[in-house]
């Protein structure tokens, strides 16, 4: 396909996305040339689940808004995984192929929850012990705090994630924080500013752990007004960044 001029083609197996800048016509372009080159030779395309171009569609179970950079998990999508964390949150285990059916849910899922991923490896690792699918796997108590985290994250969530444009968006938000050792610690975004005094104990806290909170506590003042926006964290802190970042954030 790239030889017959298709650019930013995408594949998992035998399904396929293209991409291209808006306004430009290269999504056409190059949907054009991927059909023109599986009719010479002989590859069979589904007529029916070819869509496009557009700025809205579903590639892989996940519905794509490139106008407003989200990705929406469908209602019925979000609506079974929290049936099954129902479920699963009151287990004290299950086979080998019931966790592998949790943790296949769970793995779809994180590609629009990008923090869950680092709820789903405990998981993981308890699937490889049993050899046979019908094996018994007993949950262990942190495999069971991942599953109540999920359930109560999958009973809050509105079922939208940011789509990442790969540092070609410019951000929409702009967060400026900072923290002291001995005072407290602050926050500026636009007009808006916030401070909080150290109080008695936090004396023990490590710089990082205070730079954290002036995060924290800016995300529970304003974070209704960021949403679907992509937000930069302007923090002096590395351990700080180094977290924002493992979230898919910038720093």
């Amino acid at each position: 396909m790239f030889r017959r001029g298709v650019s930013s083609a995408i594949h998992y197996l035998d399904d396929f996305l293209f991409c291209g800048a808006a306004g430009s016509g290269k999504c056409a372009q190059n949907l054009a040339s991927a059909l023109t080159t599986c009719r010479d030779l002989g590859v069979p395309v589904a007529e029916h689940k070819t869509q496009g171009p557009s700025t809205v569609l579903t590639f892989l179970g996940i519905k794509i808004d490139t106008v407003h950079m989200q990705l929406p998990l469908p209602s019925e999508k979000l609506s079974r995984l929290h049936d099954v964390l129902l479920r699963w949150s009151t287990r004290r285990g299950g086979t080998k192929r019931e966790l592998l059916s949790l943790i296949g849910s769970l793995h779809h899922a994180c590609t629009v929850i990008k923090p869950g991923r680092a709820f789903l490896r405990r998981l993981i690792e308890l699937f490889k012990a049993p050899k046979a699918l019908h094996h018994f796997v007993c949950l262990n108590k942190e495999a069971r705090a991942d599953i109540l985290w999920w359930a109560e994250f999958a009973s809050r969530w509105n079922g939208i994630g940011l789509l990442s444009a790969l540092g070609k968006v410019r951000p929409t938000v702009c967060l400026e924080s900072d923290a002291s050792g001995g005072w407290g610690c602050g926050a500026v975004w636009q007009h808006r500013w916030l401070q909080l005094k150290w109080g008695p104990g936090t004396e023990r806290l490590g710089i990082a752990a205070k730079e954290t909170i002036s995060v924290v506590l800016a995300a529970v003042c304003w974070g209704r007004s960021w949403t679907s926006k992509h937000v930069l964290f302007r923090v002096d802190n590395s351990t700080v960044v180094s977290a924002l970042c493992s979230g898919s954030c910038r720093d």
